[in-house]
């Protein structure tokens, strides 16, 4: 079974952002408003890492009368469907079409909030490439663990969060971490940990799950 992170992982959410950005500018929400609204927006848990929730950054953008802000979501879904799977990574498709030809079982979990999580799902038409989905707002080691301890056999776990991936590590020796560099992010060197740049990289484990299955 591989299980696969969503953000910076699949999904490219500085992309999102920046799509973001450029609705907000129609309305008159200027660069710097707007990446300080959006981080303010984000429901701050002194234990647990905010998400995004695009409906509590229109209710703390002033100037914008109710009618406009309607108008604003709207567009903001337009435009996602409009990039749709110009959001995945250029390596997504081809790996996820070629672990469904072989039958492996394949899991998403994605912390956000869970409007705007299907939303981006919708979008990309990711879904149909997996056997299961879970999205939660709160504490996604919970999930992840509840998930790797109820499987038989070798697991593959591909994230760009080493925090969470150095936890799942300690959970059970059958779970392969790898951590994904999708931003140019510094190589961590963990000996638990294998480092990637591409989904590519991963084709011989890939394989042994397709054979063990």
């Amino acid at each position: 079974m591989i299980i696969f992170d969503f953000d910076h992982v699949l999904f490219n959410t500085p992309l999102v952002k920046e799509d973001l950005r450029h609705v907000f500018e129609r309305y008159n929400i200027k660069n710097q408003e707007f990446w300080k609204s959006l981080y303010k927006s984000y429901d701050i848990d002194p234990k647990i890492k905010g998400t995004y929730n695009l409906d509590r950054h229109l209710k703390i953008i002033s100037g914008l009368d109710v009618s406009q802000k309607k108008s604003l979501k709207k567009d903001i879904e337009v435009a996602l469907h409009a990039r749709g799977q110009g959001y995945l990574y250029s390596d997504v498709l081809p790996v996820l079409a070629k672990l469904k030809d072989l039958g492996v079982e394949t899991v998403l979990i994605t912390k956000g909030d869970k409007n705007f999580k299907e939303l981006e799902l919708e979008v990309t038409g990711i879904a149909d490439y997996f056997n299961e989905i879970y999205c939660t707002d709160k504490d996604i080691f919970s999930v992840l663990k509840k998930v790797v301890v109820t499987r038989n056999g070798e697991i593959l776990f591909i994230s760009d969060n080493l925090d969470l991936l150095r936890s799942i590590s300690k959970v059970g020796s059958s779970v392969f971490c790898v951590y994904i560099c999708r931003e140019d992010q510094v190589d961590p060197k963990e000996p638990l940990i294998t480092t990637v740049k591409s989904l590519n990289d991963l084709t011989w484990q890939m394989r042994t799950l397709a054979v063990e299955k």
